[in-house]
């Protein structure tokens, strides 16, 4: 009856076709702009040309149905939103021909990625529209799968890879990943994706073993499909090579980032950027199994090649220094790399200033650097500088700005200053109880370089 009388209130608008493709998506928040999107238009008007429809002709169905009692619009959020009880979303689906339950997937689909920000991930907007997306891909079944894998939902993948939501975008790419086997197949090249950016989800949550396995299936499926050779299969042993690094298996990785480099190397050349890519996975992996002359030569030829095509100021050569760097340190070269830091630093300062954070990091690596050198008369005036630049910048609760406070109190020890380290600890560790928490692995790590030079108990 609800149903009917809004109907009644403007004949023609589209009223109940806009009830059910409300009750597909999340009742406890639809954007406005999903209602009034061009897709949402159409599919109310009947149109299925490309031609732009009024954004407007949407407003008299919805303010029909609020009218009827329906639903409800809060207009005070930006944008505003349209809350559907969840058992009116459940009755409007039980009695809508299928037919037009279909086209109202395919409508929701399109009207999602066209109120889609192209940026901020973690706003409340890209939130809501992730929950709508999760809500369709539940009521839609099947609906949306004719043309392949629907695009919103790879979208709301990887707005969640985006937004750091490790755990939840590994739960979205795994059910992703079963729904495309199970509709598509598993050789299909949209499954392949799917277990591809489900493999690239697990590596970034931490779950370096999962990562491995996926990875490996990956490879293996381009390969089949585009042949060893080909950019993609290329591609997915370097990530394979990664993901062994971080599983704590560099040795499994060296020889297949070996061969990944040379096959991208004989394809497009030395200088591609494919290739620095698998030379400096290599570089990393050497690293990682202790094998640092192998590393040292190859973070040398790759700063080389880096410096004549781009360079010697290029962020990404200098990416490649601070890898040098860091092999010149594991190989107890500290002067050598000592002088690599010193010369990244001086390269970011004049890019980007010497407060960016890049800047800041960089200059952390040299007191990292001088710590290991036993230099610590400079070790000290470069912590003081990193301290005094993460709180000019970051404000002095921030985590990172209290981890290099802890760096400092270390340097202070080192230096035989043992009242100001303790002073600083101390004032570190309440400032990370009070904006973390006690509990919070900052506030633990903090709590256990006291314990080091005092012998007080790091539990609380």
């Amino acid at each position: 009856m609800s149903a009917s009388h809004a109907g009644q209130l403007v004949p023609g608008a589209g009223t109940w076709r806009l009830l059910v493709l409300t009750a597909l998506l999340d009742g406890h928040g639809i954007p406005g702009t999903v209602v009034t999107a061009p897709a949402t238009c159409r599919y109310l008007a009947g149109q299925d040309t490309a031609d732009p429809p009024d954004p407007q002709q949407a407003w008299p169905a919805l303010l029909a149905l609020q009218r009827a009692g329906l639903l409800a619009i809060d207009a005070a959020g930006t944008p505003p939103a349209v809350w559907v009880s969840p058992a009116l979303q459940a009755a409007a689906r039980a009695v809508a021909p299928p037919e037009l339950l279909d086209q109202a997937a395919r409508a929701a689909a399109d009207a999602l990625l066209e109120a889609w920000p192209e940026y901020h991930p973690q706003s409340p907007l890209a939130a809501a529209l992730r929950s709508c997306a999760a809500n369709l891909r539940q009521n839609a079944a099947d609906a949306l799968w004719a043309g392949g894998c629907p695009r919103v939902l790879l979208t709301t993948g990887q707005s969640l890879d985006a937004a750091g939501l490790a755990g939840p975008a590994v739960t979205w790419w795994r059910q992703l990943a079963a729904d495309s086997g199970k509709i598509l197949g598993p050789g299909h090249p949209d499954t392949v994706l799917a277990g591809g950016l489900l493999a690239a989800a697990l590596l970034a949550a931490g779950q370096a073993a999962d990562a491995v396995t996926w990875f490996g299936w990956l490879l293996a499926g381009r390969a089949s499909m585009l042949g060893p050779d080909h950019p993609a299969a290329i591609a997915a042993q370097v990530s394979l090579g990664r993901a062994l690094v971080a599983a704590g298996r560099p040795g499994d990785a060296i020889t297949g980032l070996e061969e990944a480099a040379a096959c991208s190397e004989r394809a497009r050349g030395s200088g591609d950027a494919a290739t620095a890519a698998a030379r400096e996975e290599y570089a990393a992996a050497c690293l990682a199994a202790g094998k640092t002359s192998e590393a040292i030569r190859c973070c040398k030829r790759l700063l080389a090649d880096s410096e004549r095509l781009r360079g010697p100021g290029h962020r990404g050569t200098l990416a490649i220094r601070l890898r040098l760097a860091g092999a010149y340190l594991a190989a107890g070269k500290t002067k050598d790399a000592i002088i690599q830091h010193k010369t990244v630093l001086a390269g970011r300062e004049h890019a980007l200033g010497s407060d960016h954070p890049d800047t800041l990091a960089a200059r952390a690596g040299l007191a990292a650097a001088c710590d290991a050198a036993g230099q610590m008369s400079a070790a000290l005036q470069f912590h003081q500088e990193v301290c005094a630049g993460y709180e000019r910048v970051f404000g002095g609760d921030h985590p990172d700005t209290l981890a290099r406070r802890g760096d400092l109190a270390r340097a202070y020890s080192a230096a035989g200053q043992a009242g100001e380290a303790m002073t600083l600890l101390r004032d570190a560790i309440a400032r990370s109880e009070q904006a973390l928490s006690p509990g919070d692995p900052l506030t633990r790590a903090l709590r256990q370089t006291l314990a080091d030079m005092t012998g007080e108990m790091t539990t609380r």
